[in-house]
């Protein structure tokens, strides 16, 4: 169910099966402390892992016993981080699912230690058409939604909507996955900022087909209404010419961008998203 129509719920009247998903749920929409709701809940359901009466484990199964109950608490932790943040953000055009693909990216990285400009957080959403502002950097520290806009795609990924992507050289298609920006330089596109891919098969070409954030007159408003859609790029995630300086200024140096689109293949074999590794590192956002 997504947050916000789990919002919705809530306000008409809904109520969760059990008092302590009740309490964690109406804790985030009340923006009360997320970290007690989750540690009641936590405390709710660890009897079920403790075993049957006075049974006594042996050593091999009390280990994973003990794996398997802080597996569990860290897998409610990043659930009631992702769920609060959201409410936080207040911004419903960001779909709540795609929000929390791109928490397990960036807990990832952050826990590689490949993120320096660790608060900001930039995802795209490829779902959504061009027309609509589908780029949106988040300060998860401060939770809020620092900027949102348009943002193109390549120009052999679709038209209107984005629907194939490619890492080849010369494919003119946008790369999914996760990406640490770099440094900004000036070149043929004006003030840019390089993207490094870390997703293998996915992503990885970017500097060397110059996959860059850029601003271009073809991403605007005044283009869809000439043209029906928004303009498309080379493969670049191109934005507004008059916000390119600020939003380049926000995510720069060795932040988490993400592009995302269900593609089925990504969805499969993303180690970013398939991998619970991510989860280890949760805690450190409380």
């Amino acid at each position: 169910m997504k947050i916000s129509l789990l919002y919705r719920k809530l306000r008409k009247g809904y109520k969760p099966k059990t008092p302590f998903l009740n309490f964690l749920l109406f804790s985030c929409v009340l923006k009360k402390t997320c970290i007690v709701a989750h540690f009641l809940f936590v405390i709710a359901i660890a009897p079920v892992f403790a075993g049957e009466g006075n049974v006594i484990p042996g050593n091999n199964e009390s280990k994973e016993a003990d794996a398997s109950l802080e597996k569990t608490e860290q897998q409610q932790l990043f659930d009631s981080y992702s769920a609060c943040t959201y409410l936080d953000l207040n911004e419903y055009d960001l779909n709540y699912e795609v929000f929390k693909t791109a928490l397990k990216g960036y807990f990832r990285l952050k826990g590689q230690e490949k993120l320096e400009n660790d608060s900001i957080i930039t995802i795209v959403d490829f779902t959504k058409s061009s027309n609509d502002k589908r780029l949106f950097i988040i300060d998860l520290n401060n939770k809020q939604v620092l900027h949102k806009t348009y943002v193109a795609h390549g120009m052999k990924t679709g038209q209107e909507f984005a629907k194939t992507f490619s890492n080849e050289e010369n494919s003119h298609q946008s790369s999914l996955g996760f990406y640490t920006t770099d440094i900004t330089y000036h070149g043929r596109r004006g003030y840019s900022l390089k993207l490094d891919g870390q997703e293998g098969s996915f992503n990885t070409n970017a500097r060397k087909r110059g996959v860059v954030v850029h601003g271009a007159e073809y991403v605007s408003e005044q283009f869809i209404k000439e043209n029906i859609r928004l303009g498309r790029s080379q493969g670049c995630p191109a934005v507004p010419l008059e916000e390119n300086k600020k939003i380049i200024g926000h995510i720069k140096d060795k932040s988490c961008f993400f592009i995302y689109y269900p593609d089925r293949k990504y969805l499969k074999y993303s180690r970013y998203i398939n991998n619970d590794n991510y989860l280890n590192y949760v805690s450190e956002a409380y």
